[in-house]
Protein backbone atom coordinates (compact mmCIF):
# COMPACT_ATOMS: atom_id res chain seq x y z
CA UNK A 1 0.00 0.00 0.00
CA UNK A 2 1.35 3.97 -1.06
CA UNK A 3 0.75 6.62 1.23
CA UNK A 4 -2.18 7.63 0.34
CA UNK A 5 -3.46 4.20 1.00
CA UNK A 6 -3.35 3.09 -2.51
CA UNK A 7 -1.78 -0.20 -3.75
CA UNK A 8 0.29 -0.58 -5.91
CA UNK A 9 -1.15 -1.42 -9.55
CA UNK A 10 0.46 -2.97 -13.09
CA UNK A 11 -1.28 -1.08 -15.54
CA UNK A 12 -0.16 -3.76 -18.67
CA UNK A 13 -3.79 -4.57 -19.89
CA UNK A 14 -5.88 -2.80 -17.33
CA UNK A 15 -8.55 -1.28 -19.28
CA UNK A 16 -9.51 2.46 -17.62
CA UNK A 17 -12.67 0.42 -16.00
CA UNK A 18 -10.38 -1.85 -14.71
CA UNK A 19 -8.38 1.13 -12.78
CA UNK A 20 -12.06 3.01 -11.86
CA UNK A 21 -12.96 -0.14 -10.01
CA UNK A 22 -9.72 -0.45 -8.36
CA UNK A 23 -9.79 2.62 -6.99
CA UNK A 24 -13.62 2.72 -5.83
CA UNK A 25 -12.76 -0.72 -3.89
CA UNK A 26 -9.75 1.27 -2.91
CA UNK A 27 -11.33 3.67 -0.92
CA UNK A 28 -14.05 1.24 0.67
CA UNK A 29 -10.42 -0.32 1.99
CA UNK A 30 -9.36 2.81 2.93
CA UNK A 31 -12.88 3.75 5.00
CA UNK A 32 -12.93 0.23 6.70
CA UNK A 33 -15.79 -1.17 4.30
CA UNK A 34 -13.94 -3.81 2.49
CA UNK A 35 -11.09 -5.76 3.56
CA UNK A 36 -7.41 -5.22 2.28
CA UNK A 37 -6.41 -7.84 -0.63
CA UNK A 38 -4.28 -10.99 0.57
CA UNK A 39 -2.19 -12.65 -1.91
CA UNK A 40 -3.57 -14.24 -5.01
CA UNK A 41 -7.55 -12.39 -4.13
CA UNK A 42 -9.11 -11.90 -7.61
CA UNK A 43 -11.30 -9.21 -8.80
CA UNK A 44 -13.90 -8.31 -11.21
CA UNK A 45 -14.01 -5.15 -13.17
CA UNK A 46 -17.45 -3.43 -11.87
CA UNK A 47 -18.05 -2.46 -15.72
CA UNK A 48 -17.18 -5.40 -17.93
CA UNK A 49 -17.68 -9.05 -18.01
CA UNK A 50 -14.68 -11.23 -18.90
CA UNK A 51 -11.79 -10.54 -17.66
CA UNK A 52 -10.43 -9.21 -14.05
CA UNK A 53 -7.40 -8.34 -11.89
CA UNK A 54 -5.73 -10.64 -9.36
CA UNK A 55 -3.28 -9.44 -6.49
CA UNK A 56 -0.19 -10.66 -6.42
CA UNK A 57 3.44 -9.94 -5.01
CA UNK A 58 2.10 -6.67 -3.65
CA UNK A 59 0.32 -5.29 -6.34
CA UNK A 60 -2.74 -5.47 -8.49
CA UNK A 61 -2.65 -6.86 -12.12
CA UNK A 62 -4.37 -8.09 -14.97
CA UNK A 63 -5.43 -11.73 -15.59
CA UNK A 64 -7.53 -13.67 -17.71
CA UNK A 65 -10.10 -15.52 -16.73
CA UNK A 66 -9.18 -18.00 -19.17
CA UNK A 67 -5.60 -18.36 -16.86
CA UNK A 68 -7.55 -17.99 -13.37
CA UNK A 69 -10.70 -20.22 -14.37
CA UNK A 70 -13.79 -17.78 -12.76
CA UNK A 71 -12.60 -15.10 -11.00
CA UNK A 72 -14.34 -14.24 -7.59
Amino acid sequence: MTEDGRYLIRTGGLMRCCLATLDEWSARVAAGDAPPPQEGDTMQCKYHEGEGMRFRDGAWEWASSSSLGELG
